[in-house]
């Protein structure tokens, strides 16, 4: 994983240093259920479009963090493919993690119960709404739970907040 994450409440992290920011969130009340959720959002800019992936750590019933990993690409013309680039950026973000914590995981004896969600920010109503059995079709697809607004809050909050 080659992506420097921040977060708010723990700083600065490089690469897999998150994967261990995981575990440890884990082990410090292994018998509360877990959301670890991953979204992506994006913002044009001027001359640039920014993209902010996040990935979300709630405890059931006692708050969460997270973190957010930014990254620039050209401008895009049109909606769709700077949607279709979030959702890849998320679709990647979650299979490297999710490679990195599964051997992990495996090493762990008390290992707590968690769901893991990809966020996308589109809705049924909207601009976004004709694209959303394309895009959550894509994500279910790869073997990820989908969540749309409102649900979406990992990437129609988290993300925006720092796109």
């Amino acid at each position: 994983m080659d992506y420097t994450f921040r977060s708010p409440s723990k700083g600065v992290f490089e690469g897999k240093e998150i994967v261990s920011e995981v575990i440890n969130y884990f082990q410090a009340d292994p018998c509360r259920p877990y959301l670890l959720a991953v979204g992506t959002d994006s913002r044009q800019l001027a001359d640039r479009s920014s993209f902010v992936s996040v990935v979300a750590l709630h405890r059931k019933g006692c708050g969460g963090r997270y973190y957010w990993h930014q990254f620039y690409r050209r401008r895009f013309q049109a909606l769709r493919p700077r949607i279709q680039v979030e959702a890849e950026a998320s679709l990647k973000l979650v299979t490297e993690l999710t490679e990195a914590l599964d051997p992990r995981l495996a090493q762990l004896s008390d290992v707590p119960d968690f769901n893991l969600e990809v966020h996308v920010d589109i809705g049924r109503n909207g601009a976004t709404g004709e694209m959303i059995n394309e895009i959550a079709g894509m994500i279910s697809g790869c073997g990820y739970e989908v969540r749309t607004k409102p649900e979406a809050y990992c990437a129609a909050i988290l993300a925006d907040n720092h796109a």
